[in-house]
């Protein structure tokens, strides 16, 4: 999640009524999805062991079982890794600790089209490399959603290709969205980044983000006689551990 889900609620006034999460894994985010205040969470994921156990685990919410793609119907090959999360239909530049399989393509556009028009929807992407192929076949979807989070590699992730940040701004520019606030990972090698539709509603957001930030620097400075070195992840915390 870009940020703790009730500061994020807080922020964007009202909260989405379905998420769709294409690379969803096992639902680690579920809980945040609920305290965000969504009502319907669609998980998209090409792995079907992953899948299997999301509905063995959330049988109350849809799980779409492909590879999230720009067309729908084609035999893809997918590449599914043994140890980690980094499963993807790009191939990995050292695949020895991958698993190949195939599987039938689906796309965003296919999935959401039967949601009204009048429901918020937030897209979230975590597909290692895929993100631009997924968001093409979502140009439909695109015109309804209101938020988007995207997970952008800021250094290589071990695949053939990997967009680059200014790829998506321009990409998600083209369908109406802005950029927002982002939260890099712990290691630095990507980040969470937040495009919503209304202008104003950015502002806000990135106005009560600052000012939760302050607070945070405040609170942390107090508690722990130093200023963190990050919102989310103080090195100096981490190496007094």
């Amino acid at each position: 999640m870009i940020r703790n889900p009730r500061i994020l609620r807080w922020m964007m006034l009202v909260s989405p009524s379905t998420v769709l999460h294409v690379g969803a894994h096992y639902g680690q985010d579920r809980r945040s999805y609920l305290l965000l205040g969504v009502k319907e969470i669609i998980w998209g994921e090409a792995s079907k062991a992953a899948a299997a156990k999301l509905r063995a685990h959330f049988p109350e919410d849809k799980v779409v079982e492909g590879i999230f793609w720009d067309k729908s119907g084609l035999q893809i090959n997918f590449f599914e890794s043994v140890e980690t999360q980094n499963s993807s239909a790009i191939k990995p530049i050292n695949f020895e600790s991958f698993s190949l399989t195939s599987g039938l393509t689906v796309t965003v556009d296919e999935v959401m089209s039967q949601k009204s028009s009048s429901e918020m929807i937030l897209i979230v992407l975590d597909v290692q490399g895929a993100e631009m192929n997924v968001l093409k076949g979502a140009t439909e979807t695109l015109k309804r959603a209101e938020y988007i989070v995207i997970e952008i590699a800021l250094r290589s992730q071990g695949y053939e290709i990997a967009p680059t940040e200014k790829q998506f701004d321009t990409f998600m520019k083209s369908q109406g969205f802005t950029k927002s606030i982002d939260r890099v990972s712990h290691d630095g090698s990507y980040k969470d980044q937040l495009y919503i539709k209304n202008r104003n509603q950015k502002r806000l957001i990135e106005v009560v983000d600052y000012i939760t930030k302050v607070v945070r620097k405040h609170i942390h400075a107090i508690r722990f006689f130093h200023i963190p070195t990050s919102q989310y992840n103080c090195e100096i915390c981490n190496a007094a551990r």
